[in-house]
């Protein structure tokens, strides 16, 4: 357990030394991809790979009145996922901007 977590700090210390917050913040606002942002896409999709994991992602936590939901800014995703086309379930792949708790219903985390 000791040598997965350390397996999985240094995948965030090498993602987080990747991230130009302006520019991700900058998308966020937008939310248009940009050159910069397109190059953080390709390096978590070949993180994901590299290092064989089922997931990376980088999320915002977003309070709208009351209710608080989840803004997906980037992932690295297999080309179907860049489709939105689910590996698991046919549920939609949430891209830059989505709010999570609008793309999948409630509960979804059991379903995945």
């Amino acid at each position: 357990m000791k040598q997965y977590k350390s397996h999985i700090i240094d995948i965030i210390y090498l993602t987080m030394s990747r991230i130009d917050v302006k520019e991700l913040e900058h998308c966020m606002d937008t939310k248009a991809p940009t050159k910069e942002y397109e190059e953080l896409l390709k390096f978590l999709d070949q993180t994901r790979l590299n290092y064989n994991i089922e997931r990376i992602a980088i999320s915002r936590p977003v309070k709208n009145g009351e209710d608080y939901d989840v803004m997906m800014v980037a992932s690295g995703f297999l080309h179907e996922e860049r489709l939105r086309i689910s590996r698991k379930n046919g549920l939609k792949v949430p891209l830059l901007g989505d709010m999570i708790g609008s793309v999948y219903p409630a509960g979804f985390p059991a379903l995945m």
